[in-house]
């Protein structure tokens, strides 16, 4: 059980899902207090990792392609997206989203090398740096590191979320993979 619970938390922050609270295993108690549940926000890490992909197809210098990766992060999270008071991650469904989002992220990353391995380094570092702010989110929340507190809060003011922004994340997806095809 505290597995399963630590595996959602863990989840929950690679989701841009700030201020997480509910999902806490009954072992981490101590991280509690850190941690209040107020905001539910969610860009689909799946929609991260696909732009990741296409800088990475794009983009051949490692040196270019890692801040602009990084800076598709922030422009994904300032477009209005999935979230709102209508969506929580501590209900089941919440946490379903939330585990298949992470799974498909994944299984992307990992085709996207089996289809382009030649371009294994460009992948990695466009998928890496597309992800990375939300990746910074475990060490502060699951083992209570606080570090880059002003990217935080920067990341935290530019989130939009509506409750109709599923349709900014099907669009962006759809862009995201119309690109993607271009280069198969």
């Amino acid at each position: 059980m505290a597995l399963r619970g630590a595996l959602a938390h863990l989840v929950e922050r690679l989701l841009c899902k700030q201020e997480v609270a509910g999902s806490i295993p009954a072992c981490s108690t101590i991280f509690s207090s850190r941690v209040q549940s107020r905001y539910n926000i969610l860009m689909l890490l799946t929609n991260h990792t696909l732009a990741g992909i296409a800088l990475g197809l794009t983009i051949d210098d490692p040196l270019v392609l890692a801040p602009v990766a990084v800076a598709s992060h922030f422009a994904l999270d300032s477009i209005p997206h999935f979230g709102g008071q209508r969506f929580n991650f501590d209900d089941p469904i919440g946490q379903k989203l939330a585990f298949f989002d992470c799974l498909s992220a994944l299984a992307l990353a990992i085709g996207a090398v089996a289809i382009w391995p030649q371009r294994f380094p460009q992948l990695f570092v466009g998928v890496l740096g597309a992800t990375a702010p939300d990746l910074l989110y475990v060490p502060r929340y699951v083992m209570g590191i606080k570090f880059w507190e002003p990217l935080f809060r920067f990341h935290h003011k530019i989130q939009l979320e509506r409750w109709w922004g599923l349709a900014t994340e099907l669009t962006a997806t759809s862009i995201l993979i119309m690109i993607l095809r271009k280069h198969l």
